[in-house]
Parts: C-alpha cells; structure tokens; sequence
C-alpha cells in the first residue's frame, strides 16, 4: 500500500508515482502524475503532495517547474512525431 494521498483514477491508464522519504524512511511527501489519450492529444492530472509545513512560495516555484519541465517534454516529442 502506497502513503500517497491522492488514490489513482482509472480513468488515467498511465502514471508515474513515487514517495518522497525522510532519512529516517518516514513518508514526507510525493508524486502521482497521470495522463490518458484524448481525441485531440492528451490530458495530464499533475500531482504533487508536500508537507504541510512547506512555505507557499516553494509550491509555487514547484508549479512552474512542473509547467516547464512537461512543456520541454511535450515539445520535444511533437518534434519526434513530425520528423
């Protein structure tokens, strides 16, 4: 049994998942990101779970990372598809 939060949907057949641990092997925190195939591409539930104490501003700067990082991937792979 996973410590996410956040219960996978089924809706989306493809995730990656995974828990952030402490030294210690405590769950501190993770990610369920999932995506299905859409008529016109796809459609992606980006989920990331923090501590409860993390400040406003790192899952800020987080949401930013996770729009750069998957825009990087998207672009790359309409790249590869019109090649």
């Amino acid at each position: 049994m996973s410590s996410l939060c956040t219960p996978p949907d089924a809706s989306f057949p493809h995730q990656i998942a995974g828990v952030a641990r402490a030294q210690d092997g405590t769950a501190i925190g993770g990610v369920r990101h999932q995506f299905r195939d859409t008529a016109t591409g796809f459609h992606a539930r980006l989920t990331v779970e923090f501590p409860l104490p993390i400040l406003p501003t790192m899952v800020a700067g987080h949401r930013w990372y996770l729009a750069c990082e998957f825009s990087n991937w998207i672009e790359a792979a309409i790249t590869e598809a019109r090649q």
